[in-house]
């Protein structure tokens, strides 16, 4: 069972890979996948939010044939975008081992 220190851990993952994303991953605009969705109303509660948000960027059909994933951009507008929320999430309030499947 995923303890929420677990979770805290594979968020601070997430951004400090965000953080080091190369230059030759696409800038991210308003138009792009993350903001989108991450700008769409929220669901009835954070986990319906967070499921509903990570299923449409990250899920299983949002990669290549490689494993590589189709939405990732850089910048305010993308990656940073999904870090800053991340960061704001009550962790607690979750189903911490469907959410840790997720940000796996």
């Amino acid at each position: 069972m995923a303890e929420p220190q677990h979770i805290k851990s594979l968020i601070t993952n997430i951004v400090t890979l965000s953080t080091g994303l190369p230059s030759s991953v696409p800038l991210a605009t308003k138009e792009d996948k993350i903001y989108t969705v991450m700008s769409s109303p929220e669901g009835e509660d954070g986990w319906q939010t967070f499921n509903k948000r990570f299923d449409a960027m990250f899920g299983k059909d949002c990669h290549d044939d490689n494993g590589r994933l189709h939405f990732v951009c850089r910048g305010l507008y993308g990656m940073d975008m999904v870090t800053a929320y991340l960061k704001k999430l009550d962790v607690a309030a979750m189903p911490l081992d469907l959410m840790a499947l997720k940000l796996v």
